[in-house]
């Protein structure tokens, strides 16, 4: 009997679903992996046997432009708790006086 390509997504989705997570998929994951081991680890070469790329560049091309699009989040999300913190001290100091 063949493989089913898409039985792990199933499995994940009824997974996820009952747990009440947000919705992933195996390939997800592959991509977090990756990203941790190219990134964090600094290691493009273990990332590409990781995910079976034929060629460094392909790693390499494709996880700079995840770490260029995690920045921005990270950047967006840092700017929004320091607005969030500067509204509450102006509230703190309007309620001093």
């Amino acid at each position: 009997m063949p493989f089913d390509r898409s039985t792990p997504n199933k499995k994940l989705e009824k997974l996820l679903k009952r747990y009440e997570l947000p919705k992933h998929t195996m390939h997800s994951f592959r991509r977090t992996a990756g990203t941790y081991v190219a990134i964090e680890m600094n290691d493009y070469e273990s990332a590409q046997h990781l995910l079976g790329h034929k060629s460094l560049q392909t790693t390499i091309e494709s996880y700079v432009r995840s770490t260029e699009s995690i920045n921005r989040e990270y950047v967006d999300q840092i700017n929004n708790i320091i607005g969030t913190k500067e509204e509450t001290q102006e509230n703190n100091e309007d309620d001093n006086n």
